[in-house]
């Protein structure tokens, strides 16, 4: 008797084990994507992101962070190009160009300030696009242009 209601407990208990809603650990980039952004990253826009405060702080927002690392990058210009969601969050940053020494320090002083980042618009919607960040070194002074 006590091996039939054993039975009928598993009976209706596996069920619930085996195919309960549990999301694997590797979704999160692509929740990120869905969530984020609807699916669909725009390659123009009305109005493309861009930086709150305007490229001056930024720049120098990006030189202390560089100055506390103790490092210094040669006269050149660097292009980073990645996607600025409808929630201000970055991804996918990456630089199409040449080989930079340090270039792991330069993208996270990007990620690190991402907030600093409006997200841009399409017909008064908020839409998630692709923005390229120019970052110009000179005379260990740095200026950003944002596009």
């Amino acid at each position: 008797m006590n091996y039939r209601r054993l039975i009928v407990i598993l009976f209706f208990l596996i069920p619930f084990l085996s195919f309960g809603q549990n999301t694997p650990a590797d979704s999160t980039h692509k929740n990120n994507w869905l969530d984020d952004c609807d699916g669909k990253v725009f390659v123009k826009v009305e109005n493309p992101p861009s930086i709150k405060n305007g490229p001056v702080v930024l720049s120098d927002s990006i030189s202390n962070y560089i100055s506390r690392k103790n490092i210094s990058f040669k006269d050149g210009t660097i292009l980073f190009m990645f996607v600025i969601t409808m929630k201000g969050n970055m991804l996918e940053v990456r630089n199409p160009g040449r080989y930079v020494p340090n270039e792991s320090i330069l993208k996270e002083a990007l990620l690190f300030y991402s907030g600093m980042w409006v997200p841009a618009r399409q017909n008064s919607y908020i839409v998630c696009a692709y923005a390229r960040c120019e970052m110009k070194f000179e005379n260990n002074k740095l200026t950003i242009k944002a596009y």
